[in-house]
Parts: C-alpha cells; structure tokens; sequence
C-alpha cells in the first residue's frame, strides 16, 4: 500500500512537471517588448537596476529616484544575478505562487485531483503572453505577489485548525507572509487594494474557529492566542522587511519611506494644490490654468513652478495628455500626468538636490496653499492629502456602469491575443534592455555582413556613413586571426541604400566603399591600410535562425489556440462558478473541509471585483482608460482561481441536494 502511494505521489509529481515545463516553454516564445524611451516607466526600472547591480543603490537622488519603489528593480537584478532571462523568471514566481495554491487547497480539501486541475488552469494562464506584460513593468510580478500573499494568509489562518502541520511549518508560514507582504508594499503604491480580500478571509477563519470551537483542542483562547501569535510574527518580519529598504533611502536619500508617492510633505502639497476650486470643473484635470494662475498668487512656493508648468515642460506634459485621451480643445494636462509635470516642476525649481530639501519645499508649498484657503484668500475645497481627486457622487454611479466592462475585458484575458510587438526606442537603449533583461523582441532587419581581413599591425577604425543621415545599426565584433595572423573582423550593417558607405579610418586618413559593391559578394583589396573586405557567408546562421523563427511561430501557435479557448470559456465559467458559489454557501456546512474550499473562492472573487472596482473608480476619476488588461491583470489569477474552486463547490452542492433528496427513509 505504502509503495502504490508513492508510484502515485511521483505520477502526481511528474504531472505538476509536465504542466510547468509547458507552460514554461510557451512563455519563452514572448521576449522582451522593451520600451527604450519609457523614463518614467519601462526604462527607469532598467536604469535603477543597473543602479543597483552597481552597489550605487538607487543611484543619484532625483525626482525619480523614489517614485516607484525597489522591489521590481531587486528581482529584475536577481534574475539577470542568477542568469535566468526576465520573462522566464517572472513565469518561475508565478509557477511557484501557482503550486503554493494548489499545495494549499490539497490541504484543506484533502483531494488531488482539485488541486491538479487548479494548478494547470493557472499555469496557462494566457494574459502572461500577451504584450502588455513582455513590458518590463512591475505588473510582471504584482499579479503573482497579491496571489502568493493572499494564499499564504489564507494558510496561517486556516490551515492550523486542520492539525495536519508541524510546528517548523507553522513558524515558516507567517515568517514568508511577512516576507511577502513586505516584497508586495515596496512593488506598488495601491497595495490597500488587496485588504477587502485579507478582511473577508479574516472574517471567515474566525467565524470558522467559532463554529468549530467545540471540536478545538485547548479550546477556543488557544485557538485565538495561536492566531494572534502567528499574525503578530508576520507584521514583525513585515515591519523589518519595509524598516529596511526605508533606512536604506534614509541612509542613502535622507527620506525615510519606500516609495514618495505615500511620502506626506508630497501627498499633502497635492493635495493643497488639487483643493483649489477651478472656475469650472473638468474630468481628469485637477489643476487648470485659473487654479494655477490663484496659486502663483498667494504661494511664493508655487510661482517657483510657473516656468515649468508653464513652459516647454509644461507643454511636453500637455502633449502626452492629448495623444492619452484627445479632446478638442485639448488645452490642459491630465491628472494622470500632471503627477509627474508637477515633480519635474520641483525638479525644474532645483529642489531636488536632496531628499529634505525637496520635503521642505512640498511642506512650504501645502503650508502657503492652505493658509490661503483657511484665510479666505482661495476658494477651496475640504482638505485632502490623497492622490485620489476630491469624491463626486458622480464617480460611484460612473465606476458602477463601467465595471461590467472591466469585469470581461479581464475574463476574456487578452481576447486570444498573445505575442511581443517590436521593441521601440534607440538601439543602444534596446540594447540595455536585451543586456539586462534577455531576449528582446525586434524588428527583423535586412543587413549585410562583411569579413573584414587587416594587416597584423595595422591600426583602423570602422564605420558607415549614410549621405541621407538616416538611423541604422552599425557592429563591428572582432574574430580569430587567419592562418596568416592577419585580424579579421565582422562589420554588419542594416544601412543598405546606395547612399551608404562603409569608412575605413588609418591615422588621418580614410578609405570610404558602397555598401552596394558588396552586395553580389565582391571581394576588395585596399591598398592602405593592407585589408581586404568581402561579404560574409552567412547562409548557415541565416537557417539557424529560420528554424528559431519557426520553432517560436509554433509555440505562439499553441499559445494562442490556448489563449482563444480561455477568451471564449471563462467568461460564461465565471458566471457559472457564481451561481456555484452562491449555491454552495446555502447548502454546504463551512465548518467542514469544503467549506475552506469555499471560503477560499469567496476570497478569490472579492479580491478580482476589489481589483475592477478600484480600477474603475480611478478609471473615472483619475486616470481615463485604467480598466486596461495591464492595470486590471494582478487580478487575474484570483479569477482563474475563482472559476475553478467555485465551479467545484456548486458541483458539490447539486452532489449534497441529490444525496439529500434521495436519501432512503
């Protein structure tokens, strides 16, 4: 009996393997979508990364030094540290937040084949193949970081009742919920999104411990102080995991937070200046022209500003806000982007030589502001130290109406749309990324190689020339020497109109051939310095990289016959593991190993409608357009996981009605 458990644990094994090792592999067909000119986004966690692998920290404090926080930074160094390509080790956190849930649902339900088909649904997920998240952004990770902390809250609280773990396993739970949870605060700025869920999940583990109170050992005080205990462990290791990265700005910066965006000097100067009444309101703008023009009057600290905002910068930022949502007449900057116009404004003031001396100037600006508004000298409204725009009714009934939309936009998981558009941007930004990050999606190019042979002594240079000053790739990559001991080089180049020319510089003087001469494979002999160039024969790299074009249109076809197949079903499975659900709370008893699995579900759904719901009311109120796939996918696996846990409790409960109706008298 023992070995025919242990043939099946290693099958069982075996199949969890399979699954990952495909779900990895159809990953590694999405490279890298690098954004080069992204700096307030894609590039700056780049450049912070490479900050960081230098032992500079964050390098040089600046206004965008701590807007985004360390922690998807740190895992972008980790894995370059650990030699495993972005994408890849993003799919491997996911994987491993994916088998955490399954592991923890096979402990409270008790089955295996539950947890299996969990761990597959999620594995192949297809929103981790589309182009929003080949992006290099922190969404890469958040998605598995909210799944990964709500399940590791759910087995601190619920899985000590079963007695089913030692104590090293007790003590290691809420020791990596702490842990979690401090990698998840430094990631994102809106992390209280996830608290409706961790509340629910709460509630229903003391409800639990309440109907179970009878069966506890030690009763229902030891039961609460085991709780307590074990919560109280994860908020120290949280504590210390945020107290340190805030006493390395504090070292470094001078600032002691995670992230400045939930600094108070900054949220209470926005808020100052968000408060002023305009003449008339206008969606998303949440300071006009007339509310700035109010504010350079009474606030020496806000006429510091009015170069900026009111000058080429300020026109910059009007012009990313028109191409965001156009309007006619597109005449003010958006609050989505006026965050950022109004930090590069302080910049621009020169208040950003350190951290204090930009705190003090956001205190003394929120100070004038106020004062103005307390004096009458402004018409304002409520104080408010919040990034959120002052609350409108309006907003609600507006959030209401769209969330629908947002709910199937994130069931329909990208619409079966998978694959990286083409990296955009300055090649040697590109190639940062490709240095960093692994494989990068590219723009395939045509580019003539030439094997360059040079004199043992000779000393040249390399380069191409374009009469039409057009952008093109231009490598020089140095090789053996030939038998002869001459040095040879690879020269390639994507410019190939007949105004290219390659230019071999010796000394003062150069040596300049068309591109053109080489293209039906001549060979030319120079007579200083002694160097011969010809084309390079290319043909057998040329069918390498067939066959690994080929090889990716095959993965990105089962990716995307994958992707269509769950575009089409959850949506209509969603519904149906709400009905599955509602059923199951009316017919199946909680105290019991289903009823964890159902807590579980309930958990799940209020953690995808709080991720929607939030998006939706910033969606209508701060930034247009925020029920994106990108901003709505960290909610993705909580409905993937809702489907399927929700699904199998309405099928238990149609099972219990069925035993009940024909139970025999």
């Amino acid at each position: 009996m023992a070995s025919q458990r242990t043939r099946a644990g290693w099958l069982w094994l075996a199949a969890y393997g399979s699954v990952a090792a495909a779900s990895l592999w159809l990953r590694s067909a999405v490279p890298v979508f690098a954004i080069g000119e992204a700096g307030h986004d894609d590039f700056l966690f780049v450049r912070l990364t490479y900050y960081l692998g230098s032992g500079s920290w964050l390098g040089p404090y600046n206004n965008l030094t701590l807007a985004k926080g360390v922690g998807y930074p740190a895992f972008i160094l980790a894995a370059f540290a650990a030699g495993v390509p972005l994408k890849i080790a993003e799919q491997l956190l996911y994987l491993g937040a994916c088998g955490f849930s399954a592991w923890l649902v096979r402990r409270l339900s008790g089955g295996r084949s539950l947890p299996f088909v969990l761990f597959a649904v999620l594995a192949f997920s297809p929103l981790m193949w589309t182009a929003e998240l080949a992006r290099v952004v922190r969404e890469g990770i958040y998605g598995s970081l909210s799944m990964l902390l709500v399940m590791l809250a759910a087995a601190v609280l619920l899985l000590p009742a079963t007695g089913k773990l030692g104590r090293n396993v007790r003590i290691a739970l809420p020791a990596a919920l702490g842990f979690v949870a401090a990698i998840y605060w430094v990631t994102r700025e809106e992390g209280i999104w996830i608290a409706p869920a961790l509340a629910t999940l709460l509630g229903a583990a003391a409800l639990r411990v309440l109907w179970c109170r009878r069966h506890l050992a030690g009763g229902l005080s030891r039961a609460v102080k085991e709780a307590a205990t074990y919560l109280a462990l994860a908020l120290i290791v949280f504590g210390i995991g945020i107290g340190s990265v805030a006493g390395v700005n504090y070292w470094r910066f001078g600032d002691f937070a995670t992230n400045e965006f939930r600094s108070a000097p900054f949220l209470a100067a926005y808020g100052a200046l968000t408060r002023i009444e305009p003449a008339q309101w206008e969606r998303y703008v949440v300071f006009p022209a007339d509310a700035r023009q109010k504010a350079y009057a009474v606030s020496p600290a806000a006429l510091e500003l009015r170069p900026a905002l009111e000058g080429a910068a300020g026109e910059s930022w009007l012009r990313a806000s028109c191409q965001h949502v156009p309007r006619n007449p597109c005449s003010e900057i958006l609050s989505a982007h006026f965050l950022w116009a109004f930090r590069d404004a302080v910049a621009a003031a020169g208040h950003y030589k350190s951290a204090p001396e930009a705190f003090a100037f956001y205190d003394r600006l929120a100070a004038e502001i106020d004062a103005a508004c307390n004096a009458g000298r402004l018409s304002c409204l409520p104080p408010a130290a919040s990034l959120a725009p002052p609350f409108r009714w309006g907003y609600v009934t507006d959030a209401l109406a769209i969330a629908p939309q947002g709910f199937l936009r994130l069931a329909r998981l990208g619409d079966g749309q998978v694959g990286s558009p083409a990296s955009v941007g300055p090649h040697f930004l590109i190639a940062l990324f490709a240095q960093l990050a692994g494989p990068v999606a590219r723009t395939p190019e045509a580019s003539i190689r030439l094997l360059v042979s040079v004199a043992p002594k000779a000393d040249v240079q390399f380069f191409v020339r374009s009469l039409d000053q057009s952008d093109h790739r231009f490598d020089v990559e140095r090789i053996e020497d030939d038998e002869a001991g001459a040095r040879q080089f690879i020269v390639e180049t994507t410019c190939l109109q007949p105004s290219c020319e390659i230019v071999v510089r010796a000394g003062a003087s150069e040596q300049a051939y068309p591109v053109s001469a080489f293209l039906d494979g001549t060979e030319i002999h120079a007579d200083t310095p002694a160097i011969v160039i010809k084309r390079h024969p290319w043909l057998n790299i040329s069918s390498a990289m067939n066959a690994e074009q080929h090889r990716r249109d095959v993965q990105r076809g089962v990716a995307g016959t994958i992707a269509k197949i769950y575009s089409a079903a959850i949506p209509a499975l969603a519904i149906a593991a709400l009905v599955g659900t509602i059923l199951g709370l009316l017919v199946l008893p909680l105290a019991t190993a289903i009823g964890d699995v159902l807590i579980l579900a309930v958990v799940c759904a209020v953690a995808a409608a709080s991720r929607v719901g939030l998006m939706a009311y910033v969606d209508v109120s701060l930034i247009f357009g925020a029920t994106n796939l990108l901003y709505l996918s960290p909610a993705s696996p909580f409905l993937l996981m809702f489907v399927v846990l929700g699904l199998f409790c309405g099928g238990q409960a149609i099972a219990s009605i069925y035993r009940r109706r024909h139970r025999p008298a």
